[in-house]
């Protein structure tokens, strides 16, 4: 349970467990398991294998793969090769 905190100009950072933690100017940011995860101004954005992940305002949005896929209000909205793919009450049985 070694854990190392560092307060440096206004920021804190602590690494434990294998996760980098930094609180600075109101973000939080948590770097664990090569996962990269901010949280600021009530966004939640997650970067691991390659994809982005945001949760803003009830919205899933992850950008993977060169697709940009957005989950809001129950409607999957995918953003890919310039199409944009809205999958939405019709298929809401498939999802179940």
């Amino acid at each position: 349970k070694r854990k190392f905190v560092c307060i440096a100009k206004g920021k804190i950072v602590c690494i434990a467990k294998g996760m980098i933690v930094c609180i600075a100017k109101g973000k939080i940011v948590c770097i664990a398991k090569r996962k990269f995860v901010c949280i600021a101004e009530g966004k939640i954005v997650c970067i691991a294998k390659g994809m982005i992940v945001c949760i803003a305002e009830g919205k899933i949005a992850c950008i993977a793969e060169g697709k940009i896929v957005c989950i809001a209000k129950g409607k999957i909205v995918c953003i890919a090769k310039g199409e944009i793919v809205c999958i939405a009450e019709l298929m809401k049985s498939a999802f179940v």
